[in-house]
């Protein structure tokens, strides 16, 4: 059975099914200006802990896409989809994220917080957190010397940082693999050189449009422009995705609940026809077309996104969301020719969540990472003083301990009972995610051509294979 799309009602302001069954917790966590003050001043060590303010969790809304989803519940027998029931737990997350952040929580609510954090988006892979530290550790040892020994022997050693006001904290230093070291995939040289020809293909009539914008235009794009030009890529390649943009985002997203890829009109403009292609094939040839896709077969979960029962023994997830993310970044960077060497970029995001469950706050966090990001672009800064590299490493580090802590108390620090700082652990996708495709792209590497259309069929995971059936079953249903 599959969940049959439901008519969309008229939206003035609260919530409809629609959006409820589309509904994304990141979203509700929204910075604002506060936020960016506060980001600031928590960079400057204005302020000891990243205090960030939630301006769009209220609680209004949440109770609203509680009941449109308790209303909505089905048996899992007749769907064969947990999406509803994912989506209200989901919304029952942020409940308690408000009055986390609103009150002085007693223990038991502060560790039930994280219960249910780690029941939606998981917790760390301590072997894929050794993997983490290890590659890490290996390209320190490659990197330090000169000025930024000092550094390095801090993240052997832990130090102590002090705050503007002298108020002072005890830093731990970067951890060390505690286990047998886990290897980072890479995906198969002659399948990454067969994907690049069928991207090529498959995505010419978009590349045209960019190049020609670009060679007319220059080669960077500014966020005011960036919803035009994907609009025109999108209608070369005849498919139907739409693209809005929004004046407080500075992200350019995939959003299920407008399902629409979003431009932020705050984001930084997008430098060169390539790297614009490949965000064009994440957010528009992953997402989008997943989510278009899925609502051919008329089912809002393949939509919006699937979630299912799953063998954890066999290492399947619930969710859609890994694969998907994992999907959308490899073939981004396919097209983009980038080598996978797993740097800061595709480690960062599971290294502050890693830090996170260990203990270690967003202060913590911050002097760690950013000690690690000044020392891997040392080579590249040697001629300027060392406050320049030092300041943007910090920004860099602060911009994922943001997606790590978002939607949570973080000025406040609370820890469990077992000594983990609350976090909002979502974001982990994105490494494992990759990985997850990877071996599943190596796996069927003889099968690629018959399997890619059924890459995008969907918004589901096919190395799960509750999801594989839900899809078959859905595509015989409408024939």
């Amino acid at each position: 059975m599959s969940e049959k799309q439901p008519i969309r009602e008229k939206n003035n302001g609260t919530p409809t099914l629609r959006d409820s069954l589309a509904l994304q917790t990141y979203e509700f966590a929204n910075l604002g200006e506060q936020g960016e003050q506060a980001v600031d001043r928590f960079i400057s060590g204005e302020s000891l802990e990243l205090d960030l303010p939630n301006p769009g969790m209220g609680e209004y809304a949440i109770d609203m896409h509680i009941r449109n989803l308790e209303k909505a519940l089905k048996p899992y027998e007749q769907s064969g989809s947990f999406s509803t029931e994912y989506r209200l737990a989901e919304a029952y997350y942020l409940k308690s994220a408000v009055r986390l952040s609103h009150s002085t929580p007693s223990q038991a609510q502060i560790d039930q917080f994280q219960v249910i954090n780690k029941e939606l988006y998981g917790e760390i892979d301590k072997d894929l957190a050794d993997a983490v530290y290890a590659k890490i550790w290996s390209q320190l040892e490659k990197s330090k010397g000169g000025r930024t020994e000092k550094l390095y022997k801090e993240l052997e050693d832990g130090f102590v940082f002090t705050a503007n006001d002298s108020t002072t904290l005890d830093v731990p230093g970067l951890p060390k693999p505690e286990g047998g070291e886990k290897i980072l995939p890479k995906l198969d040289t002659e399948l990454k050189e067969h994907l690049k020809i069928l991207l090529d293909s498959e995505f010419e009539p978009a590349k045209k449009v960019i190049d020609e914008y670009t060679q007319t235009n220059g080669e960077e794009v500014s966020a005011d422009k960036i919803g035009d030009l994907f609009r025109a890529a999108i209608e070369s390649m005849g498919i139907e995705v739409d693209v809005v943009e929004d004046e407080e985002a500075s992200n350019l997203s995939w959003s299920s609940a407008k399902n629409a890829v979003v431009v932020g009109l705050k984001r930084k403009p997008i430098s060169g026809s390539k790297n614009i292609l490949g965000l064009f094939v994440h957010e528009v040839g992953v997402h989008g077309r997943r989510s278009q896709n899925g609502s051919k077969l008329k089912d809002i979960a393949l939509t919006n996104g699937l979630f299912t029962d799953f063998d954890a023994e066999a290492g399947e997830g619930p969710s859609y969301l890994t694969f998907e993310e994992g999907l959308a970044t490899t073939l981004q960077n396919i097209v983009t020719d980038k080598t996978e060497d797993w740097g800061m970029p595709s480690l960062a995001n599971y290294l502050t969540a890693a830090l996170a469950s260990k203990g270690y706050t967003s202060r913590q966090i911050l002097e760690i990472v950013g000690r690690v990001r000044t020392i891997f672009s040392e080579k590249d800064n040697e001629s300027t003083a060392l406050e320049e590299p030092t300041l943007k490493a910090k920004k860099a580090a602060t911009k994922n301990i943001v997606r790590i802590f978002r939607g949570t108390p973080s000025g406040k620090a609370y820890k469990t009972s077992e000594g983990v700082t609350l976090h909002y652990a979502k974001d982990t996708a994105y490494l494992s995610g990759r990985i997850k495709v990877i071996e599943y792209l190596n796996s069927i590497q003889s099968e690629i051509a018959e399997n890619w259309d059924s890459l995008f069929a969907g918004k589901y995971d096919p190395t799960n294979q509750h999801q594989k059936q839900y899809v078959q079953n859905a595509m015989d249903s409408i024939g």
